[in-house]
């Protein structure tokens, strides 16, 4: 924890989330402290990654507060505060038009509303978080080319580019092979030895699990314990199962959110 800071990495507190007519969080509270790695466990439909998209700015909050590192995320400056997040989603959206290579999807996560053309030494930082995570020799291949355990790597690289003080991750584990996870359990393990808070939507811990400090769980919008993970779900803890089901790329958005002028 920086010098004289106590306030906590996160705190929400009665939040509510409505999605179109539906409402999918009832009052979540919850904190998470410098340092700690943490899960966000719950069924399919709990509203995990309904919350962590809210706490970026992707999914409007209907009422409630989100602070980081003390600052509402609604009071005027916050984006000054987010710049100290990374946020990595569950997949890369493919799009139309040229196909991005890796070192460009990863230096495009020091871009923003206030920041639109990339700097000579955000190629060097880009690199360098590409070596973080194993992707160093992928620098100048297409995107399209990459499995499902290395695009989810370099959406972590994306997201350690901007050198965050905290990470929030949606189902980092979902649909990729052992050594990705393992792989994936390496990088995290790294950002904890260096005081980098995480936030970990998971169905289960899998690889992850010596790294959480504990996990929060929801059910039905609803934080229902604090404390040691629950086991997975029957089948959930096989090897070869996806964890990506249908309700969650049907709602997936279209981009990653601006959290870095």
């Amino acid at each position: 924890m920086p010098a004289g800071e106590v306030t906590p990495a996160l705190e929400v507190d009665d939040l509510h989330v409505t999605l179109g007519s539906t409402a999918i969080l009832h009052g979540v509270s919850l904190c998470v402290d410098h340092g700690d790695t943490v899960a966000l466990m719950g069924a399919n439909g709990s509203g995990k990654s309904t919350l962590v998209k809210a706490l970026v700015g992707i999914n409007p909050i209907e009422s409630g507060r989100v602070s980081f590192f003390g600052t509402d995320t609604s009071a005027r400056g916050a984006r000054r505060v987010l710049r100290r997040i990374g946020y990595v989603p569950q997949r890369i959206h493919a799009g139309g038009g040229v196909p991005s290579t890796a070192i460009e999807v990863v230096r495009a996560g020091l871009l923003g509303p206030g920041r639109l053309f990339a700097r000579t030494s955000d190629t060097a930082k880009a690199r360098r978080a590409l070596a973080r995570v194993g992707l160093e020799k992928r620098e100048n291949d297409t995107v399209h080319t990459f499995s499902g355990g290395q695009a989810q790597r370099l959406l972590i690289a994306r997201a350690l580019v901007r050198e965050p003080e905290m990470l929030i991750l949606d189902e980092p584990l979902a649909g990729i092979d052992s050594s990705s996870k393992d792989s994936l359990a390496h990088t995290i393990a790294q950002m904890k030895a260096e005081g980098v808070t995480s936030l970990i939507v998971l169905h289960e811990t899998g690889a992850l699990d010596d790294l959480l400090d504990y996990a929060i769980t929801l059910d039905g919008g609803r934080v229902v314990s604090v404390g040691p993970p629950h086991p997975p779900e029957p089948g959930h803890d096989h090897p070869d199962h996806d964890h990506v089901h249908p309700h969650a790329s049907a709602t997936a958005h279209p981009r990653t959110p601006d959290l870095k002028d």
